[in-house]
């Protein structure tokens, strides 16, 4: 669990660009694009970007934007835009068939992570990542299927009919409360708006019925170059590659009398809109309070007063967030979390919105609708104070420095990202070293009054919307839009108090603790350091070059819950929680936030099954932060009342949602079957709540970390070993020790044997939900591991053709294949939603091609296409610092030798698979496994 989370996602704020220069631009001035990007747009009106990127080594990323979705959609073909996404997987011109998919997949491209699209209202994006630019001819392969997919989908009637099928689960499984919360708001919330109307899943009765013409008709009037971006960012060269573009997208062509682009306007209206929506299944009551107001002007979102209204809007959002949080910490806060931003109105592109944002306790979405509206008026009456403004400004300032200081290890995600924003929205995308420049002299110019005059310049009492979403079960009582709109008047007219803060001075540590000793020191394998504490504790540090401003930790110990024999199940399901909330030193939550505001570090805490973990990261030059917060966490975890109180409301809330949940529900009987109900693992209950003991809890969080010389301390990351023994000498050598070292003991395993259940459950949009596991006893060893993991990606591709294409019965299955060694077992799950009529065969079908892939063989184009993906990620994952962290993690809990990276890269290039399939002949087994169907029956 995380108990500080500082790294903001400053997107708005981080969309500028500058060069550097003695005077810094006017507010209509332009931002130049980032030097580093070729950029151009060819006579048919195409545009691409090209980035030479060197994040990560030798791999590619190619995108096609289409700057064209649902919202363009007749009333004849509401869905087609997604359908549309679908059918560009399912032949080409040049890649007919599934042969583009093939091929890719024998490059070590996975479907669904590096291959995929997504369609929105206003776009739609494809991408292939991770290519090899090594291999030049399936570079020039992919650019090939970036145009194909721009001019040459092929679209036959076969293909289309033999989509309709999981298009149709696809909507089944996406056809929750939430869904159906869209589909009744916004005609309420977008009057005489084509936004009301378009969600990109479509209509079902379209869907299953169009003519292929008819989606023909809806690619050729809008597939066309004047709307579309061809983005490419990798280790490539970046001239070549943009020669190649230039040749082969000119061959596209216009059609003749193109109809104009036009977007949907969302009308201006008087007063308050609003829409009140309940349902069954919906887990929680959601506020949505909406201030319309124009975009910012098309042909000024690359200005420098763009950038000034971005950089004021995320000081806003930074500031809201930092109240909100501290009101929903009090027990009689009426919201569990809130938020407010400036953006897209909902979904709209056209229009933005100043947008209040809640999660409401049960009962209270009027109290909550009316705490925003009021917070928000105390701003315009009183506004923020300076200290709000300065914290905001540093942590603004500490997202920027840290973007500058990984300048050269920018993922190829991050480049693509930001370009596709650049082409759809006309922002700006600068270099990083105009970004700090623009920050450090611009960020302090801003005043507070321009940031409290931003928020009064948004709140009207015309072009506002409001929704409020939530169960209707017994008990919950909403108000009536004529509530609503009486509270809105009354609030929007209240004298409020000033904001009123605790001032915070105090150093982190009370009493400074008194230094260790490092008593040995050697460096192994990968230039790993491990010091000897005199305390017992151990530490590894292994410094990289992977990132050049990140540092990640971890402490680990074995112990965990399963410690305790099973017994003390309430402490440990709500363990993690209560120490969230709790405060460290003379610091609650809220303080601590404050305090760090400006500082690049994070630290949780948490109680696994096995082990007890301390987990953080910071900068470089917050290392010493993150000691203290280590340092913290196990000596000085103290009560904090109020914010125990709130939790417990949260839990509560949480609980009555969770049951209304279908798919929560599913999931909590899927974990008491298959652990046979041990009381660890059965799900919180509201009784449960009243019963938890505070002091009982931090005793138990005092007895598993108050015992450092049973951890391992694992750094990684750039860290200097030497800058870092006396800070190692000083907050870890020094934390207590016991003398006790604990060994794993009692252990939890699945329930032996075979189980089969149905679990009936009345659903508003009726639907089946399969699972299946099976599993058993094993030595964990590296080949063991290895062969799960490929029978996990083997069935994933044998589950795509199968039950998604031929059965046409499922949007998708999700399989997993590991062996644990916690409890020395190996386990294999499938899970898949259906149609209620197909689900006993399907999950036939599904036991089948698993029994025939562990007892007959697997397919061999899928082990080629799997061992090749693996060969791929595992070059990329020897590159990050998490990869590694976990190694020296499971090396400290599990055992295992100091060159099990090389051992594993050495066994995946070896292995076969016919020592795959020796291994699984082995391991298959009938005698433990269990199905559960979730039989989703219509409701009477």
């Amino acid at each position: 669990m995380t108990k500080i989370k500082l790294l903001l996602s400053l997107a708005m704020l981080l969309c500028l660009n500058i060069s550097m220069m003695a005077a810094l631009p006017q507010n209509d001035e332009v931002l130049p694009l980032d030097p580093k990007v070729r950029h151009g747009v060819l006579p048919n009106g195409l545009n691409y970007y090209v980035v030479h990127n060197e994040e990560p080594k030798e791999r590619a990323d190619f995108y096609i934007v289409q700057k064209v979705g649902s919202i363009l959609e007749e009333d004849d073909q509401q869905g087609l835009a997604h359908f549309l996404e679908h059918m560009a997987f399912n032949g080409t011109t040049h890649f007919p068939g599934k042969n583009m998919l093939n091929y890719l997949q024998d490059k070590g491209i996975e479907f669904g992570g590096d291959i995929n699209a997504a369609t929105g209202f206003d776009q739609t994006i494809y991408y292939v990542s991770n290519v090899n630019t090594k291999d030049k001819n399936l570079c020039d392969s992919v650019l090939l299927v970036l145009y194909d997919w721009g001019n040459e989908i092929s679209l036959l009637e076969d293909e289309i009919n033999a989509e309709r099928g999981v298009i149709h689960e696809e909507w089944r499984t996406r056809g929750d409360a939430q869904q159906r919360m869209y589909e009744a708001v916004l005609p309420e919330i977008y009057p005489g708006s084509k936004y009301a109307c378009r969600l990109p899943i479509g209509t079902m009765d379209v869907v299953m019925n169009f003519k292929p013409e008819t989606i023909r008709k809806y690619y050729e009037k809008w597939y066309r170059p004047d709307q579309q971006g061809i983005i490419v960012v990798g280790d490539i060269d970046a001239e070549a590659v943009e020669k190649q573009i230039i040749e082969l997208f000119s061959k596209s062509t216009m059609p003749e009398n193109p109809a104009p682009r036009t977007y949907a306007e969302v009308p201006d209206n008087k007063g308050l809109l609003c829409s009140i929506f309940t349902d069954p299944e919906l887990p929680n009551t959601i506020v949505y309070i909406f201030f319309k107001h124009d975009v910012y002007p098309a042909d000024k979102c690359a200005t420098m007063g763009k950038w000034r209204f971005d950089a004021v809007n995320t000081l806003t959002q930074i500031m809201f967030m930092t109240r909100f949080q501290e009101m929903a910490m009090k027990p009689d806060a009426p919201f569990l979390g809130a938020y407010a931003f400036d953006d897209n109105y909902f979904i709209a592109q056209t229009k933005d919105a100043f947008t209040l944002y809640a999660a409401a306790k049960e009962n209270q979405s009027l109290a909550t609708f009316e705490t925003l509206l009021r917070e928000t008026r105390r701003v315009m009456q009183h506004g923020f104070t300076q200290d709000e403004l300065e914290r905001a400004k540093a942590m603004c300032m500490m997202s920027i420095q840290n973007q500058y200081n990984e300048r050269d290890k920018k993922s190829n995600r991050q480049w693509c990202s930001g370009l596709t924003q650049a082409f759809t929205d006309g922002a700006s995308m600068p270099s990083i070293e105009m970004e700090l420049q623009l920050a450090g002299e611009l960020l302090p110019l801003i005043t507070l009054d321009e940031v409290n005059q931003f928020v009064s310049s948004k709140v009207t009492n015309d072009n506002v919307a409001a929704i409020i979403a939530g169960p209707n079960t017994e008990g919950l009582v909403y108000p009536t839009k004529e509530d609503i709109q009486k509270s809105f008047a009354s609030v929007l007219a209240e004298t409020t108090e000033a904001y009123a803060e605790e001032t915070i001075d105090m150093p982190l540590i009370e009493n400074e603790p008194v230094p260790g000793k490092i008593v040995s020191e050697k460096t192994g394998k990968n230039g790993i350091t491990t010091l000897k504490l005199s305390n017992g504790a151990t530490v590894n540090i292994m410094p990289t070059d992977f990132k050049n401003d990140e540092i990640l930790f971890s402490a680990v110990s074995v112990g965990g819950k399963w410690a305790y024999n099973g017994n003390d199940a309430l402490t440990f399901k709500v363990i993690d929680d209560v120490l969230q909330v709790s405060a460290l030193g003379n610091f609650t939550t809220t303080n601590l936030m404050k305090y760090l505001a400006g500082k690049n570090v994070s630290l949780g805490i948490s109680i696994d099954s096995d082990s007890e973990v301390v987990s953080g990261s910071s900068g470089v030059k917050d290392f010493e932060t993150l000691l203290q917060l280590n340092y913290l966490s196990f000596t000085d975890t103290r009560k904090d009342e109020t914010a125990f109180n709130s939790l417990k409301e949260q839990l509560k809330t949480g609980i009555s949602g969770a049951s209304k949940n279908p798919n929560k529900v599913f999931n909590d009987s899927i974990k008491a079957i298959v652990k046979g109900h041990n009381p660890l693992y059965m799900p919180l209950t509201l009784k449960e709540v009243d019963q938890i003991d505070y002091d009982h809890v931090l005793a138990v969080a005092k007895e598993r970390f108050g015992n450092a010389g049973d951890f391992t301390f694992n750094f990684v990351g750039n860290i200097d070993v030497e800058a870092a023994r006396p800070l190692i000498e000083k907050y870890i050598a020094s934390l207590p020790d016991n003398k006790v070292r604990e060994k794993k003991g009692y252990v939890v395993k699945d329930v032996p044997g075979v189980i089969e259940k149905v679990i009936e459950m009345p659903m508003e949009n009726p639907k089946a939900t399969v699972y299946c596991t099976i599993g058993d006893d094993v030595k964990p060893s590296l080949m063991n591991a290895l062969a799960m993991q490929m029978l996990s990606a083997v069935m994933d591709i044998n589950y795509v053709k199968t039950i998604r294409e031929e059965e046409g019965g499922t949007y998708g299955v999700a399989t997993y294949g590991t062996v644990i060694k916690a409890n020395n077992t190996w386990k294999f799950i499938y899970k898949f939603d259906t149609n209620i009529e197909s689900q006993d065969r399907l999950n036939k079908r599904a036991l089948a091609e698993l029994e025939k892939a562990m007892t007959e063989g697997l397919d061999d184009t899928a082990f080629s296409q799997v061992k090749e993906n693996m060969l791929k990620r595992f070059e990329t994952n020897v590159r990050k610092n998490n990869y590694w962290l976990g190694i020296l993690n499971d090396r400290a809990l599990y055992g295992g030798k100091d060159n099990y990276v090389e051992e594993y890269g050495k066994a995946l290039k070896k292995i076969t698979k016919t020592d795959v399939e020796k291994i699984l002949k082995k391991l298959y087994t009938k005698d433990n496994k269990v199905v559960l169907i979730l039989d989703g029956k219509a409701k009477k």
